[in-house]
């Protein structure tokens, strides 16, 4: 497996297309057990336009989607799960410290803390420059259907 994933890579791993596609680039992997990733927010996206658009903010359950797809992007770059998908699970211990604004960058940090045949378990952080904003446990299950 590669030790990055570029859009490319990403959009052959995860089922998601605009507007659902959040990360720009999976930026290194390191073995199975954690990655880091990338998503650059500008103003041009829709939803700024509809979420306080006097004051434009990431609304936070995409930011949870965002937070989501690196984890999930790296599980499904692996050959072994060429064309599964995950689904989600649940969210436990999850923290919000601020919104996220059109011009940050989110640095994402995805730690595997469990992971098994069928189902796992991956703790996600996210920053803006050193700034924690976000962090979550999210459980998921591997299945070759959806739903």
């Amino acid at each position: 497996m590669k030790d990055h994933l570029d859009i490319k890579d990403i959009m052959e791993a995860l089922p998601h297309r605009y507007p659902f596609l959040m990360i720009d680039r999976v930026t290194k992997i390191e073995g199975e057990k954690k990655a880091w990733g990338i998503k650059q927010l500008t103003l041009n996206e829709d939803y700024f336009n509809g979420y306080f658009p006097d004051d434009p903010q990431l609304p936070p359950t995409l930011l949870c989607e965002t937070m989501a797809q690196i984890g999930a992007a790296v599980i499904l770059a692996k050959p072994d799960n060429k064309g599964k998908y995950i689904l989600f699970g649940a969210l436990d211990n999850g923290s919000f410290h601020r919104n996220a604004r059109p011009g940050e960058r989110l640095d994402i940090e995805a730690e595997m803390l469990k992971i098994r045949k069928d189902a796992g378990k991956t703790r996600i952080i996210c920053r803006v420059g050193e700034e924690e904003i976000a962090r979550a446990d999210f459980m998921f299950a591997l299945s070759d259907e959806v739903g």
